[in-house]
Formats: C-alpha cells, sequence, structure tokens
C-alpha cells in the first residue's frame, strides 16, 4: 500500500507553532472499499478543523478528532499544531462500524507530516486565529477576509 500527497509519498510540511494551515483533500483511489479515515496520533498536539465537505462549507469550522473520505470525497480542513516536533497525519481504522463502508484503508500509513518549529522574530503576526495563535479567526464560516488576502478562507 502506498499513500501519495500531490504525488509525493510521506511529503514533510513545514508549519510554525500554533500556525493554521489549510489541507485540501480528495480521496483518489478508485474501488469501494478504498475509504480514507485520517487522524493525528493521540498523543499528537495537534487539532483538525472541518471548513468544508464534498465543496460545500460548513456554517461553522467544526473540531474533529480525524476525516473520513470515501472514494472521490473531498474535505477542506484546518490543521492546528501547539507544540514544536514532527507530527503524522495517518490513516487510522479507529470506527466502529468500518465494515459498513465496504472497508478502508490500512491503519499507520502516513500522510503528511508536519515539521513544526516554534517562532522566530521573523514571523508575521496578524491577530488571534481563535485557536490561540496566529492567522484567522476559524468563527468566519470558512470564509475570512483580511487575513491572507487570497480565497483560500483564511487559512493557510
Amino acid at each position: 500500500w502506498m499513500l501519495l500527497a500531490n504525488g509525493q509519498f510521506e511529503p514533510q510540511v513545514e508549519l510554525v507553532e500554533d500556525q493554521l494551515i489549510r489541507l485540501r483533500l480528495v480521496n483518489a483511489m478508485s474501488g469501494s472499499i478504498n475509504l480514507l479515515h485520517l487522524a493525528f496520533d493521540h498523543d499528537a498536539p495537534c487539532t483538525i478543523h472541518a471548513l468544508a465537505l464534498d465543496g460545500v462549507f460548513l456554517k461553522a469550522p467544526r473540531s474533529v478528532s480525524s476525516a473520513l473520505l470515501p472514494p472521490g470525497g473531498r474535505a477542506d480542513l484546518a490543521v492546528h499544531c501547539s507544540e514544536p516536533g514532527l507530527h503524522h497525519l495517518r490513516t487510522t481504522t479507529d470506527r466502529d462500524n468500518a465494515e459498513l463502508f465496504g472497508g478502508q484503508f490500512p491503519q499507520g500509513h502516513t500522510l503528511l507530516a508536519f515539521n513544526v518549529t516554534e517562532p522566530t522574530s521573523g514571523d508575521v503576526d496578524v491577530g488571534d486565529n481563535g485557536v490561540g495563535g496566529n492567522g484567522c479567526n476559524l468563527d468566519c464560516g470558512g470564509h475570512c477576509s483580511g487575513c491572507d488576502g487570497g480565497d483560500n478562507g483564511g487559512v493557510g
């Protein structure tokens, strides 16, 4: 089994402590048994907020412990890590009713590794993001403005 992110095997993303990053994920695997269930390790100091599912923005970002993507499913997520270190977003099978979905990708495969570093004096402070760091407030329904000038929901 091999999981790729942007054509790369287990790529590392550089992230500053308390910074938010937006992920746009799609499960591009074919077959009805390729359910993709992603989560951080239980002791990781990282949180996931769902911003949109299958292109439909939620009314407000929702804190989730994992992301579940069926084949062809899409999710926009905001990830926040509060401590420096290397933190892995991996496949998990922590789901009681996985058999109802026809099966899922095996546990323990890393999709992305976040290399989180401490902030330096050169990092830009753009205000409180609602989770204790720099960025945009997560209470904006995924459509923040003034955080980064882009249309990426203000996170990332």
